[in-house]
């Protein structure tokens, strides 16, 4: 029989008696914890950086840290942990305070059952939450692997519904002589067999779509846009794209060039201007960090830095002048950063960076050395220098990360 998770418990409270008590409330329970004492907040910031917790257990009022301060701090860290306020007066009105405040209940202090039911239940919520946060992780994950192939295989591959074309990637359509892919979207298969082999063809997918083979293999002649005939092998499988039941057809080729396409993924990866990441490179590392700390409890930050009245900027010194300004700015970023640090141009004049294992308290002091570096630095432009000032904002990465998306909001 598998053992139960430790239930891994904050208690704020000024009482180690209390402390205690509601430890061996659990225990008794049957739920093995691992609890600790909070009673004052360099205690508290030091706890919630050290390691993942699932419930904190918080007196309204205590000499050295309140409540209110518990749960900001939590928030500040971003931390999905439920709080559970205990205090020896309950009524309505606390009750609503509280809850609108965020935590998730407020128990009478010494009604044990009644807390005991409370965190269970928020363990359980929890637990939920942080199943959801993996399973979109893990399927984020394999989207992106899926999208790699579509987009960068060498085969040709196509997603065909209902007998007409619903997705086909560059290479299906460079092999067929199509300049667009947009113009094969909605055009019948059947029209591109030879017509030598259509008949072939259907009893092929007569038994395909009756569901007798799953996936199959089919040699023959299709045309390309020149009605030129091309000998192919087809590879058909059941599948869905966006959601829509279709069958999957990839067309083995054998060009390419290894040395070629690796250098092609440098360049679409780099910005042109500044040399570093570009946006889409920058979405794509910030995914792989929230799924690895979703799913491994690794952590980091991102940092959105936008330089302040860019547009007056551009009138002053020019589009060449801006430019200048656009690139100064990145290379004194990409010196003040670690070599393990992504840094990235996400916008005409607004720059990412992914900070790799770092916590709350690092990554608001870099923001703000980012930001006190480019005040104090002058950038030369046409044999005068000008001032730039910037906005950072800073969001962390950690197991509560929903998406990369939510963590460039907060960022913002």
């Amino acid at each position: 029989m598998q053992a139960k998770e430790a239930i891994r418990l904050l208690i704020c409270s000024p009482s180690q008696h209390e402390a205690e008590t509601l430890t061996s409330l659990l225990r008794n329970a049957g739920h093995p914890t691992r609890a600790h004492l909070i009673q004052d907040m360099d205690t508290l910031k030091g706890k919630l950086n050290e390691q993942v917790w699932d419930v904190c257990l918080c007196a309204l009022e205590m000499p050295e840290l309140t409540g209110k301060q518990v749960l900001n701090e939590i928030h500040r860290q971003g931390k999905d942990i439920p709080t559970i306020y205990v205090h020896d007066e309950v009524d309505s009105i606390i009750a609503e305070k509280v809850i609108k405040s965020g935590a998730v209940d407020l128990v009478p202090s010494g009604e044990y059952n009644h807390l005991l039911q409370v965190v269970l239940r928020e363990i359980t919520n929890l637990k939920m939450r942080r199943e959801l946060r993996e399973a979109e992780a893990l399927l984020r994950e394999a989207e992106k692997r899926c999208q790699v192939l579509l987009e960068s295989a060498q085969d040709a591959i196509a997603y065909v519904q209902d007998g007409m074309h619903l997705f086909v990637n560059d290479s299906y359509a460079n092999l067929f002589g199509y300049d667009d892919t947009d113009d094969l979207l909605t055009m019948p298969l059947m029209d591109m067999i030879s017509t030598s082999d259509q008949g072939r063809f259907k009893i092929f997918l007569k038994d395909f779509n009756s569901g007798k083979t799953r996936s199959g293999e089919f040699e023959c002649k299709m045309l390309n846009v020149a009605d030129t005939e091309v000998d192919t092998r087809i590879l058909f499988a059941q599948a869905t794209y966006e959601e829509e039941p279709c069958m999957q057809l990839i067309i083995r080729s054998n060009s390419g060039n290894a040395e070629l396409e690796s250098k092609l993924k440098q360049i679409s990866s780099q910005d042109l201007l500044t040399g570093l990441y570009n946006k889409q490179y920058f979405n794509e590392q910030l995914a792989d960090s929230v799924d690895k700390a979703v799913i491994s409890g690794s952590k980091g930050a991102v940092a959105y830095v936008n330089i302040d009245s860019f547009g007056q900027c551009k009138t002053d010194v020019g589009i060449e002048g801006a430019d200048l300004v656009i690139c100064d700015v990145a290379h004194l970023i990409r010196s003040k950063c670690r070599e393990e640090d992504l840094v990235a141009r996400v916008g005409e004049d607004i720059y990412g960076i992914l900070l790799h294992d770092s916590n709350p308290e690092q990554a608001h002091g870099f923001a703000e050395h980012i930001r006190s570096s480019i005040q104090e630095h002058l950038v030369a432009v046409d044999q005068r220098t000008i001032q730039i000032t910037v906005s950072v904002g800073i969001a962390l990465i950690n197991e509560s990360s929903r998406s990369p998306k939510e963590v460039l909001q907060h960022a913002h």
